[in-house]
């Protein structure tokens, strides 16, 4: 399927509710394949099974290989199945589904492929300078858009002659509209077929009419570009979709939205829908930056949601079968282009953050084991999960038992040490007391990653690092593919330790201490990667992403200078962004001047924002206190307060929102924590009342 970036449809239907938990995908297989001269260009894929089709254009023509999936998943060259050695104009073409491949190698020259004992040999070829359109394949049918007056038509419909073993045409479709033109955009289901001829305004939709040559025009509506059909739903570039009304009608029925549509992403080019995934590039910060891969799963509720970001950058051409996408990628200049291979995760959409700071003082979240233990303890204004001196205690998070990409983080404390060589850690890929990965800080003075196997243990890495009684560092592990990471940050500074095992494919997440009693907090741990929702700096010399909406004040935007709210006499807001669960709001503010303090005056980063009656907000205020407020159809409750000074210098606020927990943070410091539950999800913002303000960066991340 050849791919074309293209402006999105003007209207704007229903949008569809966005939702956290996204997969940035960064684990693939490369099967780029060079030639003599290492500057192949990749320019069309198809994927049926184990299976890939790549279609390369070269200095003097093009390359047609097979490449088939092997043990261990791998890929690999299976063969060569055509190779053309003379230069031609139009660009390589592949539609691959249901063991049928329908190969253009020239402008005049389509081959067909067929899947034959689990191999593909070629049945037929169809050679007519005039097919020069696009390919789809449906059942056991092959549409092919066409181009010229000569045949009188814009796309025929090819099938296989049981007797003769020969492709034929069974059906064609006139869209009456400049037949000459070059039908570049298509696509069959079934018995609906849909076409667009360059120049029109519109979609045209045929149905098959019995045995008849001739299929015929049901419905047209409005769409411009590219679009790519499936059952009932046809979704165009920009993600609008389109379903039939009562009567056969097509008409606007949403719009799949990404999450990280404030950052500039959701104006997408072509589309591939196939086996319940929708494929289409977008580009976020600004349309500044290349071009990735975004992936939707059609909801319960009939609209999508967006489940991962493929990190190939500038896709040319793509494809999905199953739940494995290939895409053929350019390159910066200079480079290499390539070809990668994902597999999609299991479950699709990911799984929400697990958030557990004790302060609810139920620990039900965890599975304990070893032969020791842990316990809820009260440790000044808060509670904390503490460890038993003796032996090796483990706390297995319920929920997290998964596979790729995997991250936990704690607070953590030792309290008191046995003999020998004590440790506190968190584990990955957790499967039971005797496997999994571990990130520890040891009394030998140690940060040191190993994996246990069969209940020997192997370092993988390690550095020196302090271990000190009573002292409180923030430790964090992650697993992506084969890589492993660990990061701490104490008052020491910041460590990482990293290294490469590929023991584990999956597991749990699990706090565990040997010989030490130790306390742990702030316990956090995701399957999904963080990446920007929104990031705006305005010392930047672009001003990323989508425009606020401002309600009140009196807001500037000045390069260089930052965001300015200059009114002290009432309310103001800034909002952007599609609706999330869990964020991890941030925004770098100076304190230009409070209006009053009776009645107080403050500045506020907002999440989960509803509208101007409901969301959380991180506040900061003139009384001397900063404060977590909930406020629910315009009625404010104040979850937390704690005393605190701005001062007249920009400092980082942050307010990250994870399930039910409300955590504030000034300079990354972690300021307060509250838990309430009443708002499931919102977009994100500023907000003052009676204060002049100047923020220069506002960032939003899927935490």
């Amino acid at each position: 399927m050849r791919k074309l970036l293209a402006l999105s449809v003007t209207f704007m239907a229903a949008v569809t509710t966005a939702q956290a938990s996204v997969h940035s995908l960064s684990s693939y297989q490369d099967i780029t394949q060079l030639d003599e001269d290492g500057n192949q260009e990749y320019s069309a894929v198809g994927i049926d099974g184990n299976s890939i089709i790549l279609v390369s254009n070269r200095n003097n023509g093009s390359r047609t290989t097979l490449f088939r999936q092997g043990a261990g998943g791998r890929w690999a060259v299976s063969r060569v199945l055509s190779e053309v050695t003379s230069a031609d104009e139009r660009r390589a073409d592949v539609a691959m589904k249901n063991g049928i491949a329908a190969v253009r190698i020239s402008r005049s020259r389509i081959l067909i492929f067929e899947r034959v004992n689990n191999d593909w040999t070629q049945t037929d070829a169809l050679d007519n300078p005039y097919y020069a359109g696009a390919l789809a394949i449906s059942g056991s049918r092959i549409l092919l858009g066409v181009q010229g007056c000569n045949l009188g038509a814009d796309a025929f419909v090819f099938e296989k002659n049981a007797t003769s073993g020969r492709w034929g045409v069974t059906g064609r479709i006139d869209a009456g509209i400049a037949t000459c033109d070059l039908a570049d955009y298509l696509d069959i289901n079934n018995t609906t077929i849909m076409i667009h001829v360059p120049n029109s305004p519109v979609v045209q939709v045929f149905r098959r009419n019995g045995s008849a040559l001739d299929w015929v025009q049901r419905d047209a509506f409005p769409l411009s570009g590219p679009f790519a059909l499936q059952a009932n739903v046809v979704v165009g570039s920009g993600g609008n979709y389109f379903r039939p009304d009562a009567n056969g009608h097509w008409t606007p029925a949403g719009r799949a939205i990404p999450v990280n549509y404030g950052a500039g992403a959701g104006s997408g080019g072509q589309p591939v829908f196939r086996d319940g995934i929708l494929l289409v590039t977008d580009t976020p910060a600004g349309f500044r930056l290349p071009s990735e891969l975004y992936a939707y799963a059609p909801n319960s509720t009939g609209g999508f949601d967006h489940f991962a970001i493929l990190g190939s950058a500038t896709p040319i051409d793509y494809d999905v079968s199953g739940r494995t996408v290939v895409v053929t990628s350019s390159a910066e200049p200079d480079l290499v282009p390539y070809t990668l291979v994902y597999t999609l995760p299991n479950p699709l959409v990911g799984a929400d953050p697990i958030a557990q700071d004790f302060e609810t003082r139920d620990a039900s979240g965890f599975t304990q084991a070893g032969n020791a233990g842990f316990s809820l303890v009260g440790a000044g204004s808060g509670f904390v999960f503490r460890s038993a001196a003796g032996g090796d205690a483990i706390a297995v998070v319920n929920g997290s038992n998964w596979r790729g990409y995997e991250y936990v983080e704690a607070d953590v404390a030792p309290i008191s040490l046995a003999s020998g060589d004590p440790w506190i850690g968190l584990a990955l890929r957790y499967t039971d007391a005797n496997n999994y990965y571990v990130a520890s800080i040891r009394g030998s003075n140690l940060l040191r990653i190993e994996r246990k196997v069969d209940g020997r243990f192997f370092t993988l890495n390690e550095i020196a690092f302090p271990f000190t009684p009573n002292a409180r560092r923030h430790l964090a592990f992650n697993v992506d593919g084969k890589s492993l990471t660990a990061v701490v940050t104490s008052a020491e500074g910041r460590v990482v330790l990293a290294t490469i095992d590929t023991t584990f494919g999956g597991g749990s997440a699990a706090l565990l201490t040997s010989r030490a009693r130790a306390d742990f907090d702030n316990v956090f741990a995701r399957q999904t990667a963080p990446f920007d929702l929104v990031s705006k700096g305005y010392d930047e010399w672009d001003i990323y992403g989508r425009p606020w909406t401002f309600s009140g004040g009196a807001w500037e935007e000045i390069q260089f200078d930052g965001l300015k709210q200059r009114d002290t006499t009432g309310s103001a807001s800034a909002i952007m962004g599609v609706p999330v669960g869990d964020q991890d709001v941030g925004a770098t503010v100076r304190l230009d001047s409070f209006g009053s303090s009776n009645p107080v005056s403050h500045f506020s980063v907002l999440a989960r924002y509803v509208d101007a009656r409901t969301y959380y907000s991180l506040s900061v205020r003139s009384s001397g206190q900063i404060q977590i407020r909930k406020t629910v159809g315009g009625v404010t409750t104040v979850l937390k307060a704690v005393t605190f000074t701005p001062g007249a210098d920009f400092r980082r606020y942050d307010l990250r929102v994870v399930g039910h927990e409300l955590h504030a943070y000034v300079d990354y410091g972690l300021m307060a924590v509250a838990n309430d539950g009443d708002i499931a999800q919102g977009i994100f913002g500023l907000a003052t009342y009676r204060t002049a303000t100047t923020t220069m960066r506002f960032h939003v991340t899927q935490p």
